[in-house]
């Protein structure tokens, strides 16, 4: 697995390269190349994309600046069309080969996400099918039953560790994010928390205070202007804004990772209180 730095000099590569092209060619064909080059799994091209996108629109802003035009609009790149590029390539080249049970390894959905689980279960499944009883009577064998919970919390801990990283990552590209778009005089961060609340919810509150902590240094700062979230519901109106959608796209995956992290660790919690270790 690549190191930060080798995550980000990609990315400067990426959006540079995008730059240069002019719109002949998309953040998502350039990612594509160098994921495949550098065989990277799915979680590298998300962490590559991601910071793609944002060195993109730092070019762009410089560009942008230096001609008096301040419009930035540009396709963001998506790093889950990336992953479903070369996990379809990956399956063609297999399938030509004539060996439909193997996979790459950067690229085998199973191991994506939630699907972990399901594959532990299936492994367990045929390792108990494929074992001889001398009874015809069903058995129950608690050791194994409890060496599959004990896989199945590593797993959800191991996934819970992922998704709370993925969301230090995003708020981390969030406040580079916004300390680019900040230096806009038409910038205005209460709005931007409207707009938060509005698209993303209630609950999207923990990332806007974490954002003010990580490029102000105060998490206990107003948001919204401290206007409660049920009245900016029914009254605010979300304006688009180009310089904004960049940071917005960042704030709701931290969000959603977030909840991931939160899920996981109910998960564990659960398996805990039933005596799993």
């Amino acid at each position: 697995m690549w190191k930060r730095k080798q995550y980000e000099d990609a990315a400067l590569q990426i959006a540079k390269d995008f730059t240069a092209s002019e719109g002949t060619s998309t953040i998502n064909e350039l990612s594509t190349k160098v994921a495949r080059d550098n065989n990277l799994d799915a979680e590298g091209i998300r962490t590559m994309v991601r910071l793609a996108n944002v060195s993109a629109f730092q070019e762009l802003f410089s560009k942008k600046a230096s001609d008096g035009d301040r419009m930035i609009e540009y396709d963001l790149g998506d790093p889950e069309m990336v992953v479903s590029t070369l996990y379809a390539e990956t399956k063609e080249k297999v399938a030509s080969a004539g060996d439909m049970s193997s996979s790459s390894s950067g690229y085998d959905r199973h191991l994506d996400y939630f699907g972990a689980l399901e594959k532990i279960a299936e492994e367990d499944e045929e390792e108990e099918s494929s074992e001889e009883s001398d009874s015809d009577a069903p058995m129950v064998d608690k050791k194994k039953i409890k060496h599959l919970f004990g896989k199945a919390k590593k797993k959800m801990e191991e996934q819970e560790k992922e998704a709370r990283a993925s969301w230090m990552r995003n708020m981390e590209d969030a406040s580079q994010t916004l300390r680019v778009v900040g230096v806009e005089s038409s910038f205005n961060k209460e709005a931007f928390d409207r707009d938060a609340i509005c698209l993303v919810g209630d609950d999207v509150l923990p990332e806007l205070r974490a954002l003010n902590l990580f490029t102000r240094g105060d998490k206990d700062l107003p948001v919204a202007g401290n206007i409660k979230t049920a009245h900016i519901r029914d009254m605010h109106v979300v304006v688009p804004n180009t310089h904004t959608d960049q940071l917005l796209k960042f704030i709701k995956e931290a969000h959603a990772a977030r909840l991931r992290a939160n899920e996981w660790a109910e998960g564990v919690l659960l398996l805990e209180a039933e005596g799993i270790k």
